[in-house]
């Protein structure tokens, strides 16, 4: 799902730790993990105007997880869990907040971004190979 339409050359930045962001990480992984845990029990429900934005829903369609987790079972496997790596923002977006994850799956270990918007509200989830440097 690609609800923010970033570019590569857009500049982002290292957040630095405070409660709010911790708060927000949390509810990332949360929200992350509860729509791949059910993808993997063969569930694929639309998201509700309070948990994701309105571009996020209409995005997110129950087709689109489907495919996503076929995709994400071909390449990585079953879905496992998280591990936070960092949060990040973009100079032209600073109202979302970017959630790396390290995905813990049975053949690999992709990048899970969570994207969440300044209410909170599931923006954009990706799941892509492992680079080192968020592009």
């Amino acid at each position: 799902m690609d609800a923010t339409h970033t570019r590569k050359t857009a500049a982002s930045q290292t957040l630095a730790s405070v409660p709010v962001q911790s708060e927000q990480r949390q509810l990332a992984a949360q929200l992350a993990t509860q729509i791949l845990q059910a993808h993997e029990q063969g569930r694929f429900e639309a998201l509700g105007p309070e948990e994701a934005t309105e571009s996020a829903r209409k995005a997110f369609t129950a087709e689109f997880q489907r495919y996503l987790h076929q995709k994400s079972r071909q390449l990585f496997g079953t879905f496992e869990g998280l591990d936070f790596v960092e949060t990040r923002s973009l100079e032209s977006q600073p109202h979302l907040l970017i959630h790396r994850f390290r995905g813990r799956y049975s053949t690999a270990s992709p990048e899970v971004r969570v994207v969440l918007d300044q209410d909170g509200k599931l923006a954009g989830l990706w799941i892509k190979p492992w680079q080192k440097q968020m592009l």
